[in-house]
């Protein structure tokens, strides 16, 4: 497993194979949004890490995203990339920061006083229901996410809500 350290603290890591081709370059941290990734500027162009390794494996990129699996910009493992539509990335992603339930896809609606679940998913937003609970409206939330975005879903409580999906789905599919 090889490294790439910054002065920030931050370590970017790479397969040892990878990291022969992209040692050839300096790379920067670089904050988008919530997540760090690692870039650098080759002939005049900002390339991500996480592209570089990509293009390095013979992959045709062009008009797709890298998903990061483990959501970790900053682990470039090829075993951790996926190529991705903009949705299927958008379903990877962490729970906002602003989300005071402390589950994905959740918040509390007060005119009825329950916990209202949503979901967006290419660009359409679908209403799940309203539940008396947070957990069980963060468990409706899981099973709407595998359903429509299945292994780049995002989820509350993975083990779990991969075993009701599939035991609920038994002979389906």
């Amino acid at each position: 497993m090889a490294e790439i350290r910054f002065p920030s603290g931050a370590i970017a890591h790479l397969d040892d194979t990878d990291y022969v081709e992209a040692s050839k370059y300096t790379w920067t941290v670089l904050k988008c949004r919530s997540t760090t990734y690692a870039r650098a500027y080759i002939s005049g162009q900002r390339v991500f890490l996480h592209r570089f390794i990509m293009e390095l494996h013979g992959h045709n990129i062009e008009g797709l995203r890298i998903d990061h699996e483990d959501r970790n910009g900053l682990n470039n493992h090829y075993s951790n990339l996926r190529l991705a539509t903009r949705s299927q990335n958008r379903a990877n992603s962490k729970r906002q920061t602003n989300n005071t339930a402390n589950y994905i896809g959740i918040d509390w609606h007060k005119p009825t006083k329950k916990w209202r679940v949503r979901l967006m998913h290419q660009g359409v937003r679908h209403y799940i229901g309203e539940y008396d609970s947070a957990i069980h409206a963060a468990l409706a939330y899981d099973q709407a996410a595998i359903a429509l975005c299945g292994e780049f879903a995002s989820l509350n409580f993975p083990d779990l809500s991969w075993t009701l999906y599939l035991q609920n789905n038994k002979g389906e599919g």
